[in-house]
């Protein structure tokens, strides 16, 4: 069984209800799968969406500064990531987990979070663990909306991290692609600017995640 995990950052005076996620869900879509079977226990609230299980669980501190900071500091969709997230005074982690289609499972995941955004005042942020990338709350259901649910969220779902070197070639890797048990890219010494380089590695992932692992390590592309 495949499980995956995101977690919202929440204020101090934040306030959520369990009858308000899928109500939130099936505004944002009213037509397609919906959070089912929802059941409450102790700190946590369960749902169903077709084949997959959601849980929200609400826990009693910040996510720890330690796991967070580095990301914080180098959040590129979220300059501000840093002094903002300090600012959190407890989380919920959003747990998904199924035996089925990976890609499936991922944008329930996604739909649960930005539902989850939409029901609860006061979240500070998001942090997707798969890709360890920080956002804030409405740049991520903005961006994810863009894609989901028929499209896939790249740029939420996995971290293009791409530079310019010193002597004018780009270098990059990736990280996310795991959680489609997919090996990850890497590139040295690509003579292509690293934007361009960016650009390669998206097609790549949308290719692979598409079609599974039909390019091994070693092959050549281009």
């Amino acid at each position: 069984m495949a499980i995956s995990i995101a977690m919202v950052a929440l204020g101090a005076n934040s306030k959520v209800s369990g009858s308000s996620i899928p109500k939130a869900w099936a505004k944002r879509w009213p037509k397609g799968v919906q959070l089912t079977d929802g059941e409450k226990k102790d700190h946590s609230l369960s749902f169903r969406a077709d084949d997959v299980h959601v849980i929200f669980g609400l826990m009693g501190a910040p996510i720890p500064w330690s796991d967070i900071e580095p990301l914080c500091t180098h959040a590129p969709f979220w300059p501000d990531a840093a002094s903002e997230m300090k600012q959190h005074a407890r989380h919920i982690i959003v747990t998904v987990m199924s035996e089925g289609d990976r890609v499936s499972m991922m944008k329930i995941m996604t739909q649960a979070t930005i539902a989850l955004i939409d029901a609860c005042d006061g979240v500070v942020g998001v942090y997707w663990c798969n890709s360890s990338l920080m956002f804030p709350p409405d740049d991520f259901a903005e961006i994810a909306c863009e894609f989901i649910p028929g499209g896939m969220p790249l740029p939420i779902w996995v971290n293009f991290c791409v530079s310019q070197t010193s002597d004018g070639a780009s270098a990059g890797f990736t990280k996310g692609l795991g959680a489609f048990d997919l090996m990850e890219l890497e590139a040295t010494k690509s003579p292509e600017p690293a934007e361009e380089l960016r650009n390669r590695f998206m097609g790549l992932a949308d290719y692979l995640i598409t079609n599974g692992p039909v390019i091994k390590d070693g092959d050549t592309i281009g």
